[in-house]
């Protein structure tokens, strides 16, 4: 990005609130997350089928026996030789377990290790959610957006379960906050696309399904006036996510012979149930039941919000059309957030 594409946007950063009034937020936001941290582990305990899956292969990291798991079906106890011993485990990344066996070592259970890395998770997802909107917009839309994320029963859900989806989460908006931090200053125009690759590649280390994250950050170092930075920040950041991606994928192609570990069934859902599953996940909690599953009512839902959001831009379609563009392609920076949400979501 260009030193002039910070005077299209609001300067990331203003100061909207008084200093005693940040602290203060923080402050209770940190307090939040103590709370619920301690809720998660002494009364909640929330495991799914996967759960089991980590918690089993951060023990066999803590036992010696590598990224493994001791979990077989009936078609691999057959298979196997001696079914007692682990077998490599492919069908995950390992960087979630790989944290939980790191907790495990300093005196926490492997259950109450899966249980915290999923609750920082969360405090992290909190923060990179400040930092990035606090760039794109201000203070306010940032200390705003945290509240949002505090009340909302998803994140809430989220983060209360002991699987790697937070810590993917975090990764990517962590990935997301340096492609769109400006990078006025000599020292930021290596860092900056440098960790973006780094957290994009740990996001990838999470759940193969960011993948999509290392298209949108090459997207980001695009530059249409210097072919040189483009140069460099491409280098920097493919650089930065195949280091951590790379014996990632190298790995799966030892052991299973596909980049993303084993085959999956081939999904039943496509463009338009996902974006229906959007529709009903975002309404869910002002519409009535009836409401979500009818096919008129999310036409009109999508009718609706592409024609509010033709109206906000105040400008001809076309002039609209040809501004989103260059926001997704190299002029702006918002843009990026809404072709990562686009790849994700396909």
């Amino acid at each position: 990005m260009t030193a002039s594409d910070s005077t299209e946007l609001p300067s990331g950063g203003n100061d909207c609130l008084s200093a005693k009034a940040r602290r203060f937020f923080l402050a209770g936001v940190a307090l939040y997350v103590c709370l619920f941290g301690f809720n998660s582990l002494a009364r909640m305990r929330n495991f799914s089928p996967d759960s089991i899956g980590y918690v089993d292969a951060a023990r066999n990291m803590v036992a010696g026996h590598g990224f493994s798991t001791s979990i077989h079906t009936v078609e691999e106890l057959e298979a196997l030789a001696d079914a007692r011993r682990p077998a490599p485990l492919t069908i995950w990344p390992p960087l979630y377990p790989l944290l939980v066996a790191a907790l495990s070592m300093v005196g926490l259970s492997a259950p109450d290790a899966a249980l915290v890395v999923t609750v920082l998770s969360g405090g992290l997802i909190l923060l990179a959610t400040y930092l990035l909107a606090r760039t794109l917009f201000d203070e306010l839309v940032a200390c705003a957006s945290v509240a949002v994320l505090l009340v909302c029963g998803h994140f809430v859900r989220v983060v209360s379960f002991a699987w790697s989806e937070p810590t993917a989460i975090a990764c990517a908006l962590f990935s997301l906050f340096f492609m769109v931090r400006p990078r006025e200053k000599g020292g930021e125009r290596i860092w900056a696309p440098l960790l973006a690759g780094l957290f994009a590649g740990l996001a990838f280390a999470t759940r193969y399904g960011m993948l999509p994250l290392a298209v949108v950050g090459v997207v980001a170092q695009l530059e249409r006036k210097d072919a040189k930075r483009t140069a460099a920040s491409l280098a920097l950041f493919l650089g930065g996510f195949l280091v951590l991606a790379g014996p990632v994928v190298g790995r799966n192609l030892a052991l299973s012979g596909h980049l993303l570990g084993p085959p999956r069934p081939p999904s039943d859902r496509g463009l338009l149930r996902n974006l229906f599953d959007l529709y009903a996940s975002m309404a869910s909690y002002w519409l009535p039941r009836p409401v979500l599953h009818g096919l008129l009512q999310v036409l009109l839902f999508w009718v609706a919000a592409i024609y509010l959001g033709v109206r906000l831009c105040r400008k001809r379609f076309r002039h609209a059309f040809r501004a989103a563009f260059r926001e997704v392609t190299c002029d702006g920076r918002r843009g990026l957030l809404a072709l990562w949400f686009a790849g994700y979501l396909i």
